[in-house]
C-alpha cells in the first residue's frame, strides 16, 4: 500500500496525541507521587507538633483552656439528650458552635466507646479538666485523623484540579498541605480548623468541576452542600458567605434550572443539619437556643487582643466607651460591608456578563481574590473577631499563590503573608508555651519563602526586609523588656497593631490586582 501524504500527516498527528497524553499520564503520575510525598511529609510535621509541644491551657485550671472546651463538649454530648446540648452549664465551656461540631463530637465520644478508648477520659462531670496522657493522645490523634480525612483529600483534589497553573511545582503543594498558621492552630493549640477549612476546599472544587461544564448540576449541588457544611461546622465560615453567594449567584441567575438545584440543596442541607433540635419537644426553643450560641454579640467588639481595626486603634479610641454594643454591631457590620462590597460588586458583574474572551481561569483568579478580600474584610472589621480566623483569608490567598496569577508579586508574597498570620498569634503561642514550636516553624517558613523572594521587586523585597527586621524587635522587647504597669498589654498591641498594618496593606493590594491587574485573557 501507497502511503499518501494524508495519510503520513494522519499518522503523525496519531503519534504527537499519543506523546501528549502519555506526557501528560507521567506529569499526572509524577505529582501524585509528589503529593503522597508532600502529604507524609506534612504528617510528620503534624506529629512532631501535636505530640511533642503543649495544648492550650495544660494545668491551667479552672478553665484549661481550648483543648478542654473540645473535650468537655464530647463529654456533654455523649451524656445528655441533644435538647440540652445548647443549654448546659454555659459558663463552664458551654457549647457555642453549630451543629456539625456537637455531631463531630459526638461521634468522638461513640467511638472512643465502641473500641474501649480512653476510659474515664469523658465520664460525665468527673471528667472535667482531664489532661491525662490517654485522654491528650485520643484527642491529638482524632484531629490528625480530620486531616487525612478531609483536609489532605481536599487539597489533593484542589491541586490535581489547578496542576496547569502551577506546574506541579513543590512549593505551592508544601504550602497548602502543610499550611504552618494552619498546624500550630490544629496541632499545637489544639482545634479542628482544619474541617471547615476542608469542607471550604471541597466546596471550591466542586464549583471549579461547575465552570468546566456548566451542565454539571450534581457538581453546583456538592458544591452548595459542602459550603452548607463549613458554615455549619463553624459559623466563622460565613467570612466566605459574600463570595459565595456572588459568584453563584452570577452563573446561576438566568438559569432556572441551575438556581432551583441550589436553593434545594440549600435549604435541604441545613435542613437536615438542624432537624434533629427541631424535632425535640420544644424544638423551636431549642432552635433558637443554637442560633443564640452561635452569635454571642454580648462578648463584646473583640475578644483578647486581635490584630483588627477596632483592636488596633482602641489603643487612641475607646470604642466601648463611646458607643454602646448595638451601635457597635450597626457600626462594624457597615463597615465590613463598605469594605467587602465594591470587590464582591465586581465579581458579580465580571461573572454574570462574562463574554467568550473571558477565560475560566480569569473568573477563578477573580474569585479566589475576592474570597481573600471578603475574608479580610470581616476579620479586619467585624464584631466579635478571634485572633484565629486569619486562617480564613489566609487560604483564599494560599490558593492565589498555587494559581500563581500572571506571575505578580502578589502570588510571590503570599509565603510571607503566612509568616505575619503567625505572628499576628503570638502572643496565643506565648500563653500557649509554645514558643519553641513558633520559633521553629517561623524560621522554616522563613527559609520557604527565600525561593520566592528571588521574584519579587526592589521594593517588595525592602518592604519584605524591613518588616522581618520589625518583628524581630517585637520579639525582643517582648521576650526580655517588662511593659510599664499601667499599660501592661502595650507589647501585645505593638505584636497586634503591626500585623493590622500589613493585613491592610495586603487587602489594598488585593484590590488593587482584581481591578486593575488581573488580565481576562490570562490562561
Amino acid at each position: 500500500m501507497i502511503e499518501t501524504p494524508n495519510n503520513t500527516q494522519r499518522n503523525n498527528n496519531n503519534n504527537n496525541n499519543e506523546s501528549n497524553n502519555f506526557q501528560h499520564v507521567l506529569s499526572t503520575e509524577r505529582l501524585k507521587n509528589l503529593l503522597l510525598l508532600i502529604a507524609c511529609i506534612g504528617m510528620l510535621f503534624r506529629i512532631c507538633i501535636a505530640m511533642y509541644q503543649p495544648h492550650s491551657g495544660k494545668s491551667s485550671p479552672p478553665m484549661y483552656g481550648d483543648f478542654e472546651a473540645q473535650r468537655h463538649w464530647i463529654e456533654l454530648t455523649k451524656h445528655l439528650p441533644i435538647s440540652e446540648w445548647y443549654f448546659y452549664d454555659l459558663e463552664y465551656w458551654g457549647l457555642d458552635y453549630p451543629p456539625l461540631t456537637a455531631f463531630h463530637h459526638y461521634l468522638m465520644g461513640k467511638l472512643s466507646d465502641l473500641f474501649g478508648l480512653c476510659q474515664g477520659c469523658f465520664d460525665f462531670m468527673s471528667s472535667r479538666g482531664n489532661q491525662s496522657h490517654q485522654t491528650v493522645m485520643f484527642m491529638r490523634v482524632s484531629v490528625i485523623l480530620s486531616d487525612l480525612v478531609l483536609y489532605i483529600p481536599a487539597c489533593f483534589l484542589l491541586l490535581m484540579e489547578f496542576r496547569e497553573r502551577y506546574k506541579n511545582s513543590m512549593w505551592e503543594c508544601i504550602w497548602l498541605i502543610c499550611c504552618p498558621s494552619l498546624v500550630l492552630i490544629d496541632h499545637g493549640h489544639f482545634q479542628f480548623n482544619n474541617i471547615f477549612l476542608g469542607f471550604s476546599l471541597f466546596s471550591i472544587y466542586f464549583l471549579a468541576q461547575f465552570q468546566k461544564n456548566d451542565n454539571n448540576l450534581f457538581s453546583l449541588s456538592l458544591a452548595c452542600i459542602s459550603f452548607v457544611c463549613t458554615i455549619c461546622y463553624k459559623q466563622m465560615a460565613l467570612y466566605y458567605s459574600l463570595s459565595f453567594f456572588f459568584f453563584i449567584l452570577a452563573q446561576i441567575l438566568s438559569r432556572p434550572k441551575a438556581f432551583l438545584v441550589v436553593i434545594l440543596s440549600v435549604i435541604t442541607t441545613f435542613g437536615v443539619i438542624f432537624a434533629p433540635f427541631l424535632l425535640q419537644k420544644d424544638g423551636l426553643n431549642v432552635f433558637l437556643q443554637v442560633i443564640h450560641r452561635m452569635f454571642p454579640f454580648k462578648r463584646g467588639l473583640f475578644e483578647d487582643k486581635v490584630a483588627s481595626f477596632w483592636c488596633s486603634t482602641s489603643i487612641l479610641i475607646k470604642w466601648n466607651q463611646l458607643f454602646n454594643e448595638k451601635a457597635l454591631i450597626r457600626l462594624s457590620t457597615i463597615s465590613t460591608l463598605v469594605v467587602a462590597l465594591p470587590s464582591c460588586l465586581h465579581l458579580f458583574y465580571k461573572v454574570w456578563s462574562k463574554k467568550s474572551s473571558v477565560s475560566p481561569q480569569y473568573l477563578q483568579s477573580l474569585f479566589f481574590i475576592n474570597l481573600a478580600i471578603v475574608s479580610f474584610s470581616f476579620y479586619l472589621f467585624s464584631f466579635q473577631v478571634h485572633e484565629k480566623t486569619i486562617l480564613l483569608p489566609l487560604l483564599p490567598c494560599l490558593l492565589i499563590y498555587i494559581q500563581n496569577i500572571q506571575k505578580l508579586s502578589l502570588s510571590s508574597l503570599i509565603p510571607f503573608l503566612n509568616i505575619v498570620s503567625c505572628f499576628s498569634m503570638y502572643p496565643l503561642f506565648i500563653k500557649d508555651n509554645l514558643k519553641l514550636a513558633y520559633i521553629l516553624v517561623q524560621i522554616l517558613s522563613i527559609m520557604m519563602s527565600y525561593v520566592n523572594f528571588g521574584k519579587l521587586g526592589k521594593l517588595w523585597k525592602i518592604v519584605v526586609v524591613l518588616s522581618l527586621t520589625g518583628m524581630v524587635v517585637i520579639h525582643l522587647v517582648m521576650h526580655f523588656a517588662t511593659p510599664p504597669h499601667r499599660y501592661p498589654d502595650l507589647f501585645v498591641l505593638m505584636c497586634t497593631t503591626f500585623s493590622f498594618a500589613h493585613f491592610i496593606m495586603f487587602t489594598c493590594l488585593l484590590y488593587f490586582v482584581q481591578f486593575f491587574k488581573l488580565d481576562t485573557k490570562i490562561d
